[in-house]
């Protein structure tokens, strides 16, 4: 008897795999209402199969926003969200947007987010909290048009959290930034920041950036990975690394390096430079940096000696 349960269960969770989909949006409407997104795409904003909210967010599928707006309030998990064109078959289109308000009680968007032919995911809000929004996402992205942003931020009070994998410059050149801020709120980011063919990380007004992670400039363009444009600071606890073509960060910045942190140079030899320790006065074994990884290797110092000499 126990061995046929034993069966049962096993052939119950074969019979009921995670899989994953793709939803475009069908109606400009609240993210977690029913009929919001379709299973077949028919134009802008358009389609059949209305699908319900549990099953568009169940937390494995990638959301198309398909023409639409769509509101999140509500937090949520998805592999995507897109503003790309989903299908390539024509019944699909790219552009719409997603939009999101900061709260008090803060919401968490658990999802990779992608520019298409629009700005994907729009911030708004004046909550005073930190954080006033949670974004987890694997990959941030711009998108392949003129101010097509993964995320434009328009925040004024409260900290937007970010972790990330890598947030992206998208395909456009100049002004398809990953994440851009044009508001007045705090934002801090952990994850790297890359230049595209646009700047990954940039704030374009009041807001401070603090970037936990590496700014990376491009291999394609003069883009950088992190920029601030304005009188909003960058401030970045990590590695500065130049891509083959562009710098890592510019403008209005600020490195703060912990002591494992560098900058290196590529398009030939690479080459790391690295804070030195505070007491750097060494007088046996020689302190270095470590040419493949950046690693500060301190020398150890020796006291004693002849001839006057002594050690620290």
């Amino acid at each position: 008897m126990k061995k046929i349960l034993l069966w049962i269960i096993l052939f119950t969770l074969m019979a009921t795999p995670v899989w994953s989909a793709s939803y475009y949006g069908c109606a400009s409407a609240n993210i977690n209402a029913d009929s919001t997104f379709c299973a077949t795409p028919s134009g802008s904003c358009a389609g059949s199969d209305a699908v319900t909210a549990a099953t568009a967010l169940a937390g494995t599928h990638t959301l198309y926003a398909n023409g639409c707006t769509v509101t999140i309030n509500a937090s949520f998990t998805a592999t995507k969200i897109s503003t790309a064109d989903g299908d390539g078959a024509g019944a699909a289109v790219a552009g719409g947007n997603f939009a999101v308000a900061t709260s008090t009680s803060p919401l968490t968007i658990t999802s990779s987010i992608e520019a298409g032919a629009s700005e994907c995911l729009t911030i708004t809000g004046s909550a005073n909290a930190n954080p006033a929004l949670t974004i987890a996402a694997t990959t941030i992205v711009g998108g392949s048009t003129a101010n097509d942003f993964g995320i434009g931020d328009a925040h004024t009070t409260g900290t937007v959290v970010i972790t990330a994998t890598t947030i992206t410059g998208g395909s456009y050149t100049g002004t398809s930034i990953g994440y851009r801020s044009g508001g007045s709120g705090a934002t801090t980011i952990t994850g790297n920041c890359v230049g595209g063919s646009s700047s990954g990380c940039v704030t374009a007004s009041t807001n401070n950036i603090t970037i936990t992670g590496d700014c990376i400039g491009s291999d394609s363009t003069t883009s950088v990975g992190c920029e601030g444009v304005s009188t909003g600071l960058v401030t970045v606890v990590g590695n500065l690394i130049w891509g083959v073509k562009g710098p890592p960060a510019r403008d209005n910045f600020a490195w703060t390096p912990a002591a494992s942190n560098y900058v290196k140079t590529v398009g030939g030899t690479d080459v790391y430079a690295s804070q030195a320790p505070a007491k750097n006065k060494v007088l046996s074994d020689t302190s270095v940096v470590i040419s493949t990884t950046g690693a500060y290797e301190a020398g150890t110092a020796a006291s004693g000696g002849t001839g006057g000499s002594y050690g620290f």
